[in-house]
């Protein structure tokens, strides 16, 4: 299996995984997808729309399909997340706000959903529509079935998804985004074929480093592969990537970057204190061409530089990174 060094994407301005499948550029995400290239990226972590997939099944395979031969063009691999258990409840006005200020992730499917599980028979659709027609395409790194189940029921449902697919049986490996390691203990049994889980803004930089060595050791005892599905810079609220990418960059885990494109936090809990995350402005730039250096491991990569907002974002620091009175 590939030793993802990646990053998780959505296009700057899709707030979230419903308005990047609706809106979909061609254009644009091919130029987004040389980005990765340029920092030398082997792998994408990116959300589908079950939602999406509810309007219109055909729409989101046509554009799902132009993004994989696109990624392949590229020598990028595409590791697709079905659902998520983290933001605000999907709900037509939620799911088109596109406003920095109060547009957010969105969960998928709804809550409501999740917490019944006679209800689990829809979102199943879609798990067998997807596995149907991707389940055998070596275009995909994996499948991840659930964004940060954390909750009893978040965790009953991801179970439940991850019997059905070895009913299913995929030829593509199955992983789970869990919030922490430890929480792969829920689906072990199951077979999980790599371990995925987060590491967003540690506390210290100290915290990132037991996290990262004591992953190495579990993927050492247990031969399983370990995936930091998404990991950002301690403590920071714009874009810090280095220092943890040296760590990672030397030891044995798979890894993805919280974000490809310059843009605000996903969840309204971090877009208040006004949190950056991503690496390209959409015209090519770079926020740091010293996080960028240090993620493609290329100490003489020249690409211009622009430690700023997004002009179309600058609502978000401007009202909540006022000083305090």
């Amino acid at each position: 299996m590939l030793l993802p060094r990646g990053v998780n994407y959505l296009p700057a301005r899709a707030f979230n995984a419903y308005q990047f499948w609706r809106h979909y550029d061609r254009d644009l995400i091919t130029r987004d997808l040389t980005f990765a290239t340029q920092i030398n990226f082997n792998a994408l972590r990116l959300p589908l729309s079950y939602e999406s997939w509810l309007e219109n099944p055909d729409r989101l395979a046509q554009n799902f399909t132009h993004l994989l031969a696109v990624a392949r063009e590229k020598e990028l691999a595409v590791l697709p997340v079905l659902f998520d258990c983290l933001g605000l409840d999907p709900a037509p006005a939620t799911k088109a706000d596109a406003n920095p200020l109060t547009a957010s992730a969105l969960r998928s499917p709804h809550p409501g959903i999740v917490a019944d599980a006679n209800k689990w028979q829809y979102p199943v659709e879609f798990l067998d529509w997807f596995l149907t027609r991707y389940g055998a395409d070596d275009r995909l790194l994996a499948v991840d079935l659930v964004n940060q189940p954390t909750t009893p029921g978040d965790l009953k449902f991801a179970r439940h998804l991850l019997s059905r697919c070895r009913t299913k049986s995929p030829i593509v490996p199955l992983t789970l985004g869990t919030p922490r390691l430890t929480d792969a203990i829920y689906f072990l049994d199951l077979g999980l074929d790599a371990i995925s889980f987060h590491l967003d803004h540690p506390p210290a930089e100290s915290d990132a480093r037991a996290a990262i060595d004591h992953a190495a050791t579990t993927q050492t005892i247990l031969e399983k592969p370990i995936w930091l599905a998404q990991w950002q810079a301690a403590g920071a609220t714009h874009p810090a990537y280095a220092a943890l990418a040296a760590l990672l960059h030397a030891c044995p885990l798979g890894h993805f970057a919280s974000s490809l494109m310059l843009k605000p936090a996903p969840l309204l809990s971090d877009r208040t204190r006004a949190v950056l995350t991503g690496v390209f402005h959409e015209d090519g730039a770079v926020y740091s061409l010293d996080d960028a250096r240090a993620l493609s491991r290329n100490p003489a990569l020249d690409l211009p530089e622009r430690p700023a907002w997004p002009t179309w974002a600058a609502t978000v620091p401007a009202t909540y990174s006022r000083p305090s009175q």
